[in-house]
């Protein structure tokens, strides 16, 4: 390098060579190598109706498939772009600059989200961070052969997805994010929130399955730039009060809720004692009857956390089964869930987190792979070693 540009360089304000650090940077891991494609383009002129401002910025990695699925906006092309999204109201094109591209790319890798969350943390740094993950998704199930795959960010090019377990593998490589979003189907489980506990203080999604709009990026963004010091916990509440609004005017009926995740070693705690107290009692039908009647979603094995704790107080003649269901449902509702909205009727018990309740000898094995489980007795107690093999 020649030598008077180096020292030219060296003598730059630190303020010129450093980025700009705002109150917020909201990233958007959008994963439309499948046939969602559409819905992504129209999200990202929603979110263009807010855009970036001058204390928020809004990143997409945007992934699509070349004659894949028909987009009806804008040209169609192939692997992953990530945009730096700026306000413009012209519905049929996107006018956000690409900052980045690259013809080919693994959408379902847990690597590229993480190479996402780095980059724009380095390169657009703020105070705080959300990370919302835009995809199909259903739950904590990993990748077992000859089972039907859980997790989130399919993608139909590779054939891979982001399971469970390598959610939590992002945020060891890439660091924290302060709210952890999940627009897409069936995420909002106490496994999946537990297992990045430690890498998110709020952790937003939907019990039951999503529309395909998925969340109303124009009312949360701009909620964000109204509002740009609102703390982790009132951006989650905003993510639900607009999911919930949207819905709410359209006739649909969905779920979504907004969780602390500092809360769920305690729930933990609670659940291991309402396990031990549910083993040595015999209410053995109040439990089975409560696994049976709680309210479900589309997965028939994910149950309403709080609805199963209800109804097992409710039908518990044991004085400490009951006082165990009690507690975990206090802290539940009060520590727990920071924030619950809930549209239309056919969901009205949902409580804002879903927990794996199978019927009796459809107990998956690879639930035991979870950090919940391995650090709880929920495992235990389901699975019916807790009771030495007997159904409950």
């Amino acid at each position: 390098m020649n030598k008077f540009l180096l020292a030219a360089l060296l003598c730059l304000p630190t303020a010129v060579m450093a980025a700009e650090v705002k109150d917020y940077t909201v990233l958007v891991f959008k994963n439309a190598k499948n046939n969602l494609e559409d819905f992504g383009l129209l999200d990202m002129n929603e979110m263009e109706l807010a855009g970036s401002s001058d204390r928020v910025n809004v990143l997409v990695e945007f992934g699509r498939i070349k004659g894949g699925y028909a987009g009806r906006i804008g040209e169609d092309w192939g692997g992953a772009r990530r945009y730096y999204v700026i306000r413009d109201a012209d519905p049929s094109v996107i006018n956000s600059p690409v900052v980045w591209e690259r013809a080919a790319v693994d959408m379902g890798d847990w690597r590229e989200l993480a190479d996402f969350l780095a980059w724009g943390k380095a390169r657009y740094p703020a105070k705080k961070y959300l990370l919302v993950i835009w995809n199909h998704g259903n739950g904590w199930k990993g990748k077992a052969a000859g089972a039907r795959a859980r997790g989130i960010s399919f993608d139909d090019e590779t054939g891979n997805h982001i399971s469970t377990p390598e959610l939590e593998k992002v945020f060891a490589q890439a660091g924290p994010v302060d709210v952890l979003a999940f627009d897409a189907c069936l995420m909002q489980t106490v496994e999946v929130a537990y297992e990045v506990r430690r890498h998110a203080a709020i952790v937003a999604g939907s019990e039951e399955t999503e529309p395909g709009e998925g969340y109303p990026y124009d009312a949360i963004i701009g909620a964000l730039n109204s509002d740009p010091g609102m703390s982790p916990e009132r951006l989650g509440a905003a993510i639900v009060a607009a999911y919930r609004d949207r819905n709410e005017a359209a006739y649909m009926d969905t779920t979504q809720s907004a969780v602390r995740t500092a809360a769920l070693d305690g729930l933990r705690r609670r659940l291991d004692e309402w396990a031990r107290a549910a083993a040595a009692s015999d209410d053995a039908v109040a439990v089975k009857r409560a696994f049976l009647a709680a309210h479900g979603f589309y997965e028939i094995d994910q149950k309403d956390l709080a609805d199963l704790l209800r109804l097992t107080a409710e039908g518990a003649r044991d004085a400490s089964l009951k006082a165990a269901s009690l507690e975990a449902l206090r802290w539940l509702r009060e520590e727990v869930v920071a924030a619950n909205g809930v549209s239309g009727y056919a969901h009205r018990p949902a409580r804002g987190l879903a927990v794996y309740a199978p019927p009796r000898y459809s107990y998956d094995d690879g639930y035991g792979g979870l950090a919940w489980a391995r650090d709880g007795l929920w495992d235990d107690f389901i699975s019916g070693s807790l009771a030495g093999g007997e159904e409950k």
